[in-house]
């Protein structure tokens, strides 16, 4: 079995990092060849993987034919079987290369955004009808795609939740203690972590304004926000709040990092602010790592953290809700590490991630098979 990685995007997030997982995982069982766009991180990070590699430029993207020709010859000229999508807006290529080429591959779509709208017109019906399967990354999403796709499709959508290796290496005390050292952080600090894609919908602004409640209370805090700035706007807005109360040493911003488990592990807790997050990868990468985590009450965060059992829901949208939860967290450091302990009993069990790519590559040879 021959399988093409499709994914044009060139964004800094989870669903990047989740391509260049896919590509590394089912290249050690299969034949993988991997269509990127020029730009980004994927393109670098998928280069030492070892595996065929073609970058593509869609000019019109909802009639892209020019690129499905280009993207018809890679997939008949590497004998290609199935095609992985995972970008919304990759849709429209994906669907007509498959209908240009000779060979017909099998189209599995990895769904990590909410499909908005119904998609009963006759674009729409031709775009999915070319598709084999649709994989929600949550339950809510492949129900919600149910609702939307033309009826004959329908029975294309399913589920299948992301997952996370366990961390390469479990920090000693001595270790941790050694980097807060290097980073200025005080062994009285209550760590805070956010990582992620620094925009407004990721609303890190809610975690400062937390942050600043406790701080009034007299909490000593120190927030980490790691990920790299999408909006330097924001990031602007995100500094001045922070220099405007008086905490430019309380707060450390650093961009994208390799690592992101290790410095999960220098925080008590982690939060995610994001208004309504699909999944909330970073969140189970915290539990597995032993951190205590928050989430707002909204989208796959829902299927992910159960409340006083895995982590903590605070009320999307309300820096004040969160500061609750935060503050239940500092108070309570047997609820924080009963949090812990249980939340990454889960985590293990639900989101490991040879589990999950053991399940796709069995469901490909599955598709495959039946063509």
């Amino acid at each position: 079995m021959k399988i093409l990685e499709l994914c044009l995007s060139h964004g800094v997030g989870g669903l990047e990092l989740y391509v260049v997982k896919s590509c590394s995982a089912l290249s050690k069982r299969d034949d993988v060849v991997a269509v990127v766009s020029d730009e980004g991180i994927i393109k670098d990070k998928i280069k030492s993987l070892s595996i065929v590699l073609f970058t593509l430029k869609p000019i019109i993207r909802k009639l892209p034919f020019i690129s499905a020709w280009q993207l018809a010859n890679i997939i008949d000229q590497e004998s290609v079987d199935i095609i992985h999508m995972h970008w919304n807006k990759d849709l429209p290529l994906a669907a007509f290369a498959k209908y240009f080429s000779k060979r017909k591959p099998a189209l599995v779509v990895s769904r990590h955004m909410q499909m908005t709208r119904s998609k009963q017109d006759f674009y729409h019906r031709f775009l999915y009808g070319q598709m084999d399967k649709i994989l929600g990354v949550t339950k809510s999403l492949a129900e919600i795609a149910i609702k939307n796709l033309p009826p004959k499709d329908a029975h294309k959508s399913d589920y299948l939740y992301l997952g996370v290796k366990e961390p390469d290496h479990i920090l000693s005390s001595v270790e941790i203690a050694d980097r807060k050292g290097e980073l200025g952080i005080g062994s009285d600090k209550f760590v805070i972590g956010a990582i992620g894609r620094l925009e407004p919908y990721k609303a890190q602004h809610l975690l400062i304004e937390a942050a600043i409640q406790l701080k009034d209370r007299g909490y000593p805090l120190q927030l980490l926000l790691i990920g790299h700035a999408m909006d330097e706007q924001y990031l602007t807005s995100l500094k001045l709040m922070v220099h405007k109360e008086g905490m430019d040493d309380s707060v450390i911003f650093n961009d994208f990092v390799d690592n992101p488990q290790e410095w999960m592990q220098l925080c008590d807790a982690l939060v995610l602010t994001t208004i309504e997050e699909t999944f909330g990868l970073v969140l189970i990468e915290a539990m597995r790592a032993g951190v205590a985590v928050v989430g707002s009450n909204r989208g796959g965060v829902l299927e992910i953290i159960k409340p006083k059992e895995t982590g903590l829901l605070f009320e999307s949208g309300r820096s004040e809700s969160l500061r609750e939860q935060l503050q239940l967290l500092i108070d309570d450091s047997t609820l924080r590490q009963d949090l812990a302990t249980k939340g990454k009993t889960y985590a293990d069990q639900m989101f490991d991630e040879d589990a999950h790519f053991n399940k796709l590559y069995r469901l490909f040879d599955e598709i495959v098979n039946l063509k």
